[in-house]
């Protein structure tokens, strides 16, 4: 989804890194307190028609720079000046195979961006956690299912524009939730398009055994809607900061190393 970025701008690094023979953009933001210290990748959504501008995401950097956190924010494959077809060049409104392929190489993407800070003597690679909002909430759930560097993940309405309506895609998270082992805090507003991805990544995890947590907020009404999104799923833009973000700091402090 896109971003409002009300919440002002911070001096950032613009880093390219390479993955699957693609040049793909990120942003790396440093608290002032200096390091190394621990990193928060950050994976945003969808955002149809505004996928070629460059979305540093502001407002979730302040958040976790200024708790200490150091953060990169991906401009996966398709978006922003990275390398790559567009999500919907490529799924082409398929939203069973194609869309779980997408989520597949996307999450590739944002596992080599761990490799591309490793070396930063500023960032401390055994604490680096991942958060995302909708589509960047699954490629975060799935990232954590293919790797064990994590440690947590803040999963954001992974999933709840479309799993109702996509068999693949319910099958490809509710696996990765039976594989994983990091933390996971999945959180949804009550009028998301549906709260069903969130609970049942979060079930399967708590009965597992599994740290994980899960947050269904009120009913959320944004000051202005984008056709065809549920109002509840644009709380996790910089307008629903203050109702989350505490939350978030939460559950990454209770589980980042010390």
């Amino acid at each position: 989804m896109a971003s409002d970025e009300t919440s002002g701008k911070l001096p950032y690094t613009e880093l390219f890194y390479e993955h699957d023979g693609l040049r793909l953009q990120s942003y790396l933001f440093k608290p002032a307190v200096g390091g190394p210290c621990p990193l928060v990748i950050y994976n945003h959504g969808l955002r149809f028609g505004d996928e070629r501008a460059q979305r540093p995401f502001f407002y979730v950097a302040r958040l976790l720079t200024d708790s200490g956190y150091a953060v990169l924010v991906l401009e996966r494959r398709g978006y922003g000046a990275s390398d790559g077809p567009t999500f919907r060049e490529e799924v082409r409104g398929d939203y069973r195979d194609l869309f779980v392929a997408r989520v597949v190489s996307e999450t590739g993407d944002a596992l080599a961006a761990i490799d591309a800070v490793e070396a930063d003597p500023e960032i401390d690679s055994s604490r680096i956690a991942m958060m995302g909002w909708s589509f960047g909430a699954l490629v975060s759930v799935f990232a954590a299912a293919r790797t064990d560097r994590l440690f947590a993940v803040i999963n954001q309405a992974g999933g709840s524009l479309n799993f109702l309506r996509s068999s693949p895609l319910r099958d490809a998270l509710e696996e990765a939730a039976r594989t994983l082992t990091t933390p996971v805090f999945c959180m949804v507003a009550k009028n998301d398009g549906t709260v069903d991805g969130a609970r049942r990544v979060h079930d399967i995890l708590a009965a597992r055994g599994v740290p994980a947590e899960l947050a269904i907020y009120p009913a959320f009404t944004p000051k202005q809607t984008i056709e065809g999104v549920a109002p509840g799923h644009l709380i996790f833009g910089a307008e629903g900061l203050p109702i989350w973000g505490n939350d978030v700091l939460r559950f990454l402090d209770a589980h980042c190393p010390k």
